[in-house]
């Protein structure tokens, strides 16, 4: 399962800006070998490759494209998001990340399957 997030990117609010990120449901403790291997080979495909994150209103209408890149631990995230940008996110009523591999969707805050990171004050782009 994927998990979405969107907030600060750091825990030192001054350096922290905000990002959306993308990333594999971290395994439980009690995974064995095999699902451990399973779970890898699962990350770097499904994570491995760049992509687009489509932002959809309430209409079922794309209104937003936003790049998002892998990273060095596996994960999909976009670049430093603008106040603007994070509007947009919080008032899609559905976010699609789309790569060469696959397509996962989410229906955004409203439905709560968006984990939105407020805890922590990001700088202001």
């Amino acid at each position: 399962m994927p998990n979405f997030a969107l907030g600060c990117d750091r825990i030192d609010p001054a350096k922290s800006v905000w990002r959306f990120l993308v990333e594999l449901a971290p395994l439980g403790s009690d995974a064995s070998g095999e699902e451990e291997t399973a779970y890898m080979k699962n990350k770097a495909y499904y994570f491995g490759a760049p992509g687009t994150v489509i932002l959809i209103d309430e209409m079922d209408k794309e209104f937003k494209r936003v790049p998002i890149l892998v990273t060095g631990s596996g994960t999909l995230e976009t670049g430093r998001l603008t106040r603007e940008e994070v509007k947009s996110f919080t008032d899609a009523s559905q976010i699609r990340v789309e790569t060469p591999t696959v397509v996962f969707e989410t229906r955004a805050l409203r439905a709560g399957s968006l984990h939105l990171m407020r805890k922590l004050p990001c700088a202001t782009p």
